[in-house]
């Protein structure tokens, strides 16, 4: 079924049929008459076994309350939890909310911080600015 969807949005992009129907564009003829939204946005990305291993876990895990498993719904929950959980460890470690700790991953962010290690070394560590 998607393979057939983007034959046809295809043609109709290639030949640019968007402006028959008064359209100025494929993104407004997709948004304005076939409902897609403007704020979806499509990630791609190679993931290792082991993390594919934890999403499959994470969807059987959420299924209470994801039930068809959505990736896109999980990823939102868990990038929520872990801006919050860094947001309140860092602030409590040190006051920086820029400071971040690179390497062992979550669970060493927060075992470090919740142990009072702060050892800030320059390849462990990014200071980030915007």
């Amino acid at each position: 079924m998607e393979a057939e969807l983007l034959v046809h949005l295809g043609e109709i992009d290639e030949r640019r049929l968007y402006r028959d129907w008064a359209f100025p564009s494929m993104f407004a003829f997709c948004v304005g008459e076939l409902g897609f939204s403007e704020d979806t946005f499509k990630f791609q990305f190679t993931a290792s076994r082991a993390c594919r291993d934890k999403l499959r876990q994470a969807q059987d895990l959420l299924r209470h309350r994801i039930p068809d498993g959505d990736l896109a719904t999980i990823f939102e929950k868990a990038l929520d939890l872990l801006i919050e959980q860094v947001k309140t460890l860092t602030l409590k470690s040190n006051g920086d909310p820029g400071w971040f700790v690179l390497g062992g991953g979550m669970h060493d962010l927060i075992s470090s911080n919740l142990a009072g290690d702060h050892e800030t070394r320059s390849d462990q560590s990014w200071s980030g600015g915007r």
